[in-house]
């Protein structure tokens, strides 16, 4: 960004920087989602905290943001974050309901959790249930906010979250990994 900022700067360059916070799609290599999509179908998945964040960003979100961008020629020299952000609790839900599972999901109590974490970060990572980066995802109260973005380009992020949700499970639930 620094690069692109200073090169404008001295050749009279407009750019958009667009942040996305943890992208996922169906073509995602690291098949981010799988392993927590796994745990709910296990019921093995705990809140630690309902009301913690989660910014995620469907790539098609991104996608339509950029095509958005460039076609309107929306380029300002700005910096604009894109994502999804939601209470886990609402993620939970979400994915729960497009795998078709009802069960309530549990939370663990927080006091036991973190002493926990505190010992496991000593151990081997194979042998880790959790750990100190693992519980400050689960527990993260961190917005980004895309406000600035949404008074130049059109979106609706909470319906995108859901739709990427929902294409990514029937996606991993084609190929056989759910």
């Amino acid at each position: 960004e620094q690069v692109l900022i200073k090169f404008s700067e001295k050749e009279s360059l407009e750019y958009v920087i667009l942040r996305p916070t943890n992208v996922f799609g169906e073509h995602d290599k690291s098949k981010k989602l799988l392993n927590f999509f796994r745990s709910l179908k296990q019921k093995r998945f705990f809140y630690l905290d309902k009301s913690s964040c989660v910014n995620y960003v469907y790539v098609k979100l991104l996608s339509f943001a950029i095509i958005q961008i460039i076609s309107s020629d929306l380029f300002s020299n700005e910096i604009f974050n894109i994502n999804s952000s939601c209470a886990i609790e609402e993620l939970v839900e979400t994915s729960k309901k497009f795998l078709g599972l009802t069960y309530k999901t549990r939370s663990l109590p927080s006091f036991p959790v973190r002493f926990a974490v505190f010992f496991f970060d000593f151990l081997p990572k194979r042998f880790q249930l959790v750990n100190s980066i693992k519980y400050r995802e689960l527990t993260n109260k961190k917005i980004y906010s895309i406000q600035k973005l949404k008074q130049v380009v059109t979106l609706d992020e909470k319906k995108m979250l859901h739709e990427g949700i929902r294409n990514l499970i029937n996606h991993y639930q084609t190929l056989g990994l759910l």
